[in-house]
């Protein structure tokens, strides 16, 4: 797969993660099979969003954390 085909596949699952959760939402890869998602502000229910977006409706994420220094909420993911 080229840098490209990745960015291209970044780029949408950012945009299909967005209109689920309702915030503009940004993905970090941080391995072959983890993942952050964030974005900015406390919203526990966009966490809700994307958690039912991957685990169905009775999800919860435990990995997910809002830091107020930053203002951002991280979710974090390993399949």
């Amino acid at each position: 797969m080229t840098k490209t085909t990745v960015a291209m596949r970044k780029r949408t699952l950012q945009e299909i993660l967005s209109d689920v959760a309702g915030v503009a939402v940004e993905v970090t890869v941080r391995g072959l099979k983890a993942f952050t998602f964030s974005f900015d502000g406390e919203d526990k229910d966009a966490a809700y969003k994307i958690a039912s977006y991957f685990f169905g409706t009775d999800s919860t994420f435990e990995d997910a954390d809002y830091d107020a220094e930053c203002n951002q909420t991280c979710i974090y993911m390993t399949i």
